[in-house]
């Protein structure tokens, strides 16, 4: 089955459970904000990365407030899912790793390859410009995790730490992406690698950016 397919039957499936759900507590579970009458008629808003969007039930429809003009499908999907199976319990700002994670060991390989791999590329050779995007952003670095770091936090439940050790002459870089022990509580496994690559792809696109900026100059 072609992925678009995949993609769009996924995100049909979701909206068809959430829309026999409550979008109230919804909301408390997940973080959000709901704008809406007794009979689940409303906009449910949601932080997602670097701005707003609002779910309209009961037809779940994602509409985007601040941000992106559009979602991509495996947006959607993250945040749908982030919906259905978000627990609310709260965060601890104890970290794992992605092996830590359930069927973490299954997945890790195309973690590896979507996400780290590509995030120690480009930051191992630059670090510079993930210090300077770890400015005014929570980090690891006082705890002893990574010489460079940085929180960010594409759903209200759900940070992700992205840590960078520079290397030498004698050893490569290395980096890691942590999370939140709470995160099994918010997303399927497979969904974490989704939104993992999201984010680092996020940071890749804005680091290549300001290279081509500061080169430029």
């Amino acid at each position: 089955m072609p992925f678009e397919e995949a993609y769009q039957e996924s995100i049909a499936l979701a909206r068809k459970t959430l829309a026999v759900m409550e979008p109230g507590p919804i909301s408390v579970r997940t973080g959000g904000r709901w704008e809406g009458n007794a009979r689940g008629e409303g906009l449910l808003h949601l932080n997602f990365w670097a701005g707003e969007c609002a779910i309209r039930f009961p037809k779940v429809e994602i509409e985007v407030i601040t941000g992106p003009k559009a979602l991509k499908p495996t947006e959607q999907i993250v945040i749908l899912h982030y919906l259905i199976h978000a627990q609310g319990v709260p965060t601890t700002e104890n970290w794992i790793t992605f092996r830590q994670i359930p069927s973490g060991m299954f997945y890790y390989e195309p973690f590896v390859k979507r996400c780290i791999k590509p995030f120690t590329g480009l930051f191992g050779r630059h670090p510079e410009i993930l210090r300077e995007f770890s400015r005014g952003l929570p980090t690891l670095s006082s705890i002893g995790l990574g010489d460079i770091s940085l929180v960010l936090r594409p759903l209200p439940n759900i940070p992700l730490a992205f840590i960078l050790w520079q290397g030498d002459d004698e050893f490569p870089a290395e980096g890691n992406i942590l999370f939140d022990e709470t995160i099994p509580s918010f997303l399927p496994t497979e969904d974490i690698v989704v939104l993992a690559g999201i984010l680092t792809y996020g940071l890749l696109a804005r680091g290549r950016n300001l290279l081509e900026s500061k080169q430029g100059k």
